[in-house]
């Protein structure tokens, strides 16, 4: 992963390349249409506290449409959190494990945002429960969820990042390939156990009418149930 010839480097590549790849040109327009589907749900609102995993540079939080008071931009790599692209006071840059999200205590966000970082993480499972936990009754989780490995993603990839890639010198398609570990079943069927208790709200992207093989993604809204729901169940398709 990441530059060629060091097929096990996705760390300089999200560090280096990442965003003159995914942010500029056709694809750029792809990358940011993203971003504003996922937060156009809650434009004009107030949400005090947000905390984004997997935040990146905070490609994200540039789109943010809500009012609040802080907004925990969080990465695993310290790298990418001190190249962030927001200047603003109440964005606070910090180093955390999504799986292990120990600096935030209980029922303490009134937002939690992932953009494609569930289908990075080693254990999916226990992310999606420290998220639920972090989350205030009532508060939200915006999940972004790749259609892992749909042939409509597959495509775009092939066709239009990869080609783009390797003018950088990376190889996308094995960073990719090498990082996604869970593919979408996986991770809806994830979301929906954990979750289960609570109000899952499911868009799905180009259209809602086609099975997730013949789509670029799913973004999850869910609200988390007001009483102390109990996080186990299953879940449908």
């Amino acid at each position: 992963m990441g530059h060629s010839g060091a097929s096990d480097s996705s760390g300089s590549y999200f560090a280096d390349d990442y965003q003159q790849v995914m942010y500029s040109g056709v694809i750029g327009y792809y990358s940011r249409l993203t971003h504003k589907l996922l937060d156009w749900p809650f434009r004009g609102t107030n949400t005090p506290i947000i905390l984004e995993v997997g935040a990146g540079m905070g490609q994200h939080a540039c789109f943010t449409m809500t009012d609040f008071s802080r907004y925990y931009l969080t990465d695993i790599s310290a790298d990418v959190v001190r190249r962030g692209l927001v200047e603003d006071s109440r964005v606070i840059p910090q180093v955390a494990d999504a799986q292990n999200l120990t600096d935030f205590q209980d029922e303490s966000v009134d937002r939690l945002v992932a953009t494609c970082l569930l289908a990075h993480l080693d254990k999916p499972e226990e992310a999606l429960r420290e998220w639920r936990r972090v989350l205030k009754p009532s508060g939200t989780a915006s999940i972004y969820v790749p259609a892992e490995p749909g042939m409509l993603l597959r495509l775009l990839r092939h066709t239009a990042v990869a080609p783009k890639s390797r003018k950088l010198g990376n190889d996308h398609l094995s960073i990719v390939y090498r990082d996604h570990k869970s593919h979408y079943p996986r991770m809806r069927l994830l979301i929906e156990s954990v979750f289960s208790n609570d109000d899952i709200r499911r868009r799905r992207f180009p259209t809602r009418f086609v099975g997730w093989n013949f789509s670029l993604f799913d973004i999850f809204h869910i609200v988390k149930s007001a009483g102390d729901a109990d996080m186990t169940g299953t879940a449908a398709d």
